[in-house]
């Protein structure tokens, strides 16, 4: 019988979970299919987003979930840097740990800006280029930067295609992003909610892709492929109309947060 839990991980943003890290090695680490499925139905739920834990209902469950663990737990969180190396490390209790090294993830991977751009070129580097479904994240924290009505350029290589199926049939299946939003809200299967959030994008954002995924894969998700050659188009046309454009090197992992200039 073990007697005790030692958790090695690194903090990052995540946005539904608010940070990786600490809980996460647990649930969803090692838990069952059915705890982490109900654990990530929790995304629709207020208070599930980025840089967030106090009031996070998807943090709580986890944390609550660690509480059903009559065992003690020693906890190492590692804030990793831009060159692969540690930034920080902080070891203790879940609680206290996790806590300490959100506060220096949230200061390292959140930028501030003053205003929403019309063009955010997201690149999703190293391995989050992986498929689709992680290359997703660096989608989101681009919309965060993005204007209503905005575009968005997803550079990926997405080396081994969409990812899980559920994500792809939930997308695909339906006639609109509301209906996908509808479905997956009230039929809630593991992967529902990458298409949820993509759809909720989708309705706010136009979103290319350059990447090695095709149109025919691209078109059923409401995205578009496209070329470097039309990148450079979209560039030119947006500083012609005198409209902001950013550049996301590491999309994956940074998070924009809008804080208006007041001077």
């Amino acid at each position: 019988k073990y007697e005790r839990i030692l958790i090695i991980g690194s903090v990052e943003p995540h946005y539904f979970a608010g940070f990786t890290g600490g809980r996460k090695g647990l649930l969803p680490g090692v838990a069952a299919y059915e705890t982490i499925e109900k654990n990530h139905s929790h995304y629709f739920s207020p208070g599930a987003t980025s840089l967030r834990l106090e009031g996070n209902p998807v943090h709580e469950d986890m944390m609550e979930a660690i509480g059903l663990l009559d065992l003690p737990i020693l906890n190492l969180n590692m804030v990793g840097g831009s060159d692969n190396g540690i930034v920080g490390a902080f070891c203790g209790s879940m609680e206290d740990s996790l806590s300490e090294a959100a506060g220096l993830a949230q200061s390292y991977y959140s930028v501030e800006i003053v205003e929403q751009a019309d063009l955010v070129i997201a690149c999703a580097p190293y391995p989050t280029d992986a498929d689709l479904y992680q290359s997703h994240k660096a989608v989101v924290n681009a919309a965060r930067a993005c204007k209503p009505g905005g575009m968005i350029v997803l550079v990926s290589r997405c080396r081994n295609g969409i990812g899980p199926a559920a994500f792809y049939e939930l997308m695909t299946t339906h006639g609109s992003l509301e209906d996908v939003l509808s479905f997956a809200q009230e039929n809630y299967r593991l992967g529902y909610h990458k298409a949820a959030s993509l759809a909720e994008i989708l309705l706010e954002h136009e979103v290319k892709a350059i990447s090695d995924l095709s149109s025919e894969l691209l078109s059923p998700l409401h995205m578009e492929a496209w070329t470097f050659r039309e990148l450079e188009k979209s560039i030119a046309a947006v500083a012609e109309d005198g409209g902001m454009i950013l550049h996301m090197p590491h999309a994956s992992v940074t998070v924009p947060i809008v804080v208006p200039d007041m001077t």
